[in-house]
This record gives C-alpha cells, structure tokens and sequence, in this order.
C-alpha cells in the first residue's frame, strides 16, 4: 500500500498537463502513486502522460462524464494511507506532499493550504488566497469554514486520509461546488477540525475556462448538492448551511442586480446582508 494516491482528472489539458505531472514527478516525499483518469480528451492530452516513463503513474479513460465522475471513478481505484488532489491546470512546490503528510503524522485527517494564483492580464496575478481571504496558519473549525464569506479550500491542497473518506461516498456529479459539499460531509463526520497551511503551496492557475469563476452558478449548485446529502450531515452543520446558502443568495442577487431580491434580503435578513457587504468591501481593500 503506498503513503498516497494522488487524483488527477484531465480533460483538454495539453497546455498546461505537462507542468502539472513534472511538478508531482518532482515531490520531495516519492512514496506515491498518481492515478490519471483522461475524461474524454479531444487533444494530446493522453499522449502527453504516457509519454511520461514512470511506473508511478497509471492512467485510464473514460467517455466525457465531466470531472467530478473521473473523480469518483479513480477513487473507486484508491489503494493508500491518504489522498490528495490536483487539477490539470495547477502545480505544486516540491515538499507539498511531505509538509503534508508531517500535519497528518499531527493527528489531522484533513488538510489544505494556501497557492499563489497565476493569471494573464488580470488583478488577482501574484496574489494568494491565504492574504485574500485572510486564513491564518493553523488549526481550522467546520464552522469557521462555513461562517466565512467564501469556500477557501483549494482542491489542488486537500490531502485526507482515505478510510474515513471512503466511508463518506462518492463525490456529487454536478459541475460545481462538489469538492465543498464533500468536505462538509467529511468533516462533519469527523471531529470537524482540519489544519490549515498557510504557506505556498503551488500555484492556482485562473484563466477564462476556470468553470468555478461563474460564481452564481456555483452558488446554485451549492445548494443543490447539499439538498442531495442533507440526511448525511448533523443539525448544526445544516443550520450553518443553510445560514451560508441564505449570504450566497444575497450575494448572487448583488452580482445579478436584481433589485427586488436585495430589498427582499436588506428587510428580511439585515444581519446576514451587512455581513456581506463588510466581507466585500475587506476583500476588495485585500486585492489593492
């Protein structure tokens, strides 16, 4: 059994594929085994990891059933301590998996940490999502993550111990927000805590195909996917859920202007609404 498994979805990731395999090749920690599942490229996608001469890495393929089915299917596949994962477009530092697995070795199930975001011609460049959001290094609650403005695990940081995750079940398949609602149910589960590192640990890149900078969408997904695992999470958790999907609402009625919806939040949830503006306004002083 190895330490890790790492989980790599593809789909028409030739441009940045590459970068993302070398950077893993290059880990400091080597006990690992990568497991690719190629989602119906259209590109060089698959001839670019098998040109990779690594017995370390094993690639399938399936037809086009979207990233968080490729997800699913190589958990189905895991064989390990721990897992972690990593979208095509990302990278990590070189001691990624061995800082990890040192806050595992702490008693952490769970963990996460910071990257700096990579993007062309736009205001976030150079930036970090540790500054941004203003998550300090250390140990995190459930309920801090879901009382806060926005969803600060980055996928390509999260390494978690197989057992309890795989007792949980498969990610929800829809577009978005499944990798949140799967930490939720997992750490609500658990004792509800995870460690959080706040130095670099790879680079987040952003560009115009991140299918997660359509925020409304994301919200909306949100919601749905915790309808589809309400009976799996206890009261508290989903009296803080439904506290966040009632902030996401006012948020998405201010992104898409829509009037009615803002005075309906301004008159009927005054606290939740002021609590958002304020969040706003540190966000954008954090980006200047």
């Amino acid at each position: 059994m190895k330490t890790y498994n790492i989980i790599l979805p593809v789909f028409n990731a030739g441009s940045s594929l590459e970068e993302c395999i070398n950077s893993i090749i290059s880990q400091t920690f080597s006990d690992w085994e990568l497991l690719v599942m190629d989602d119906g490229s259209m590109d060089n996608s698959i001839d670019i990891v098998s040109s990779f001469n690594d017995k370390r890495i094993k690639v399938f393929q399936q037809n086009n059933r979207g990233a968080y089915s490729a997800r699913n299917e190589l958990l189905k596949k895991v064989d390990a301590r721990y897992v972690a994962f990593i979208d095509a477009d990302d990278t990590w530092k070189s001691d990624k998996l061995e800082k990890q697995l040192k806050i595992h070795n702490m008693g952490y199930d769970f963990t996460c940490g910071n990257m700096q975001i990579t993007c062309h011609d736009c205001q976030l460049d150079k930036n970090n999502f540790s500054v941004l959001h203003n998550i300090k290094h250390g140990e995190v609650s459930l309920k801090k993550l879901l009382s806060h403005k926005v969803n600060f695990i980055v996928q390509s940081t999260v390494s978690i111990k197989w057992s309890p995750l795989r007792d949980i079940g498969s990610f929800v398949e829809q577009k978005l927000a499944s990798d949140f609602i799967q930490w939720i149910r997992f750490l609500d589960r658990g004792d509800g805590k995870f460690f959080y590192d706040d130095s670099i640990l790879g680079k987040y890149r952003l560009h115009e195909n991140n299918i997660s900078r359509d925020m409304v969408k994301k919200y909306d997904e949100f919601a749905l996917g915790i309808d589809k695992i309400k009976n799996d999470l206890t009261f508290t958790t989903l009296k803080l859920v439904d506290l966040r999907i009632k902030r996401n609402s006012f948020l998405s009625a201010l992104k898409t202007k829509n009037i009615y919806r803002i005075i309906y939040y301004l008159t009927r949830h005054p606290l939740i609404s002021f609590k958002v503006f304020f969040d706003q306004v540190l966000f954008l002083i954090r980006i200047k």
